[in-house]
C-alpha cells in the first residue's frame, strides 16, 4: 500500500466533500491511527476464531529466543500469539557424526490453564511424547515441561511499523513535495486499502460509504473524530 495514493485520495474525497485541505502532519497522526483501529479490528477476530486472516499476513513474524532466568523474552513488537511455535533442540545420537537441530510444535495454553492440563496425567507437558506448552504472561514466555533450555520459536503478529508521509519544504512556492525516498508506507494489502481511506475520512469528521468493517470498528470502539 502506499501512502502517497492514500494521501491523494482521503484529500480528494475530503476537498468533493467540503470538508477542504488538512495538513500532512494531521494526515500522518489520522492514517496511523486508522492503522491502529484496523489492527485492532483484526486481532480480535483472530483471538475469537484462532484463524489467522489474510490482511494478517504482512505482520506475521517468528523469533528465535533464547532462555534467560527460566523464561523466554517476549519480543517488543510482539501484538498477538498465532499457532506454529516450535522448540528447537539439538540431538547427537551418534558422537561421531553431525549435530542435529530438531524442533517439536509446542501449543499456547492461557495461564489459568497451567494446572488442569501441564500437570494432567494424560495431556500433561512430556517432551518425549511430544506434548509441549507455553504461556504468556507479564512479557515473558513460560515453556513446559520446565526442563527445557534449547531455543523456543515464537510465531506471532507484530505491531505495525509508523506510517509516515515524508514531505521537504518548497519555500519559493511555500508547500511542501512530497518525499517519496524517506516515507514509510503502510504494510498492509491492497485489499485493505479502502478500509483505511474510510477510517481516514470517518477521523476527520466525514460520513463513510457502506463499509461493514469501518461500521463494525466504529461501534466497537467508539471511534470519534480528531479533526
Amino acid at each position: 500500500m502506499d501512502t502517497e495514493k492514500l494521501y491523494q485520495t482521503v484529500q480528494t474525497l475530503s476537498t468533493e466533500s467540503q470538508r477542504g485541505h488538512f495538513g500532512n502532519d494531521d494526515f500522518n497522526r489520522i492514517q496511523n491511527l486508522a492503522q491502529s483501529k484496523l489492527m485492532d479490528y483484526y486481532v480480535k477476530q483472530l483471538e475469537q476464531t484462532g484463524t489467522v486472516i489474510d490482511s494478517l499476513s504482512p505482520f506475521i513474524t517468528e523469533s528465535i529466543l533464547s532462555l534467560s532466568n527460566g523464561a523466554y523474552p517476549v519480543q517488543q513488537d510482539f501484538r498477538s500469539d498465532v499457532r506454529g511455535s516450535r522448540y528447537q533442540y539439538s540431538e547427537n545420537p551418534d558422537s561421531s557424526g553431525p549435530v542435529q537441530i530438531l524442533e517439536k510444535p509446542a501449543d499456547y495454553i492461557r495461564p489459568s490453564q497451567i494446572k488442569d492440563i501441564v500437570d494432567c496425567p494424560i495431556r500433561g507437558a512430556n517432551f518425549a511424547k511430544g506434548r509441549l506448552y507455553y504461556t504468556i504472561e507479564a512479557g515473558q514466555i513460560k515453556l513446559y515441561p520446565t526442563t527445557l533450555t534449547g531455543k523456543f520459536i515464537h510465531k506471532y503478529v507484530r505491531n505495525p511499523n509508523e506510517i509516515v508521509r515524508a514531505t521537504t519544504p518548497d519555500t519559493v512556492n511555500q508547500v511542501e513535495n512530497y518525499d517519496a525516498g524517506s516515507s514509510i508506507h503502510p504494510e498492509w494489502l491492497d485489499k485493505d486499502f479502502d478500509n483505511m481511506v474510510d477510517l481516514c475520512l470517518w477521523l476527520t469528521g466525514m460520513t463513510v460509504r457502506s463499509n461493514p468493517i469501518v461500521q463494525q470498528i466504529i461501534a466497537s470502539a467508539n471511534l470519534q473524530t480528531v479533526l
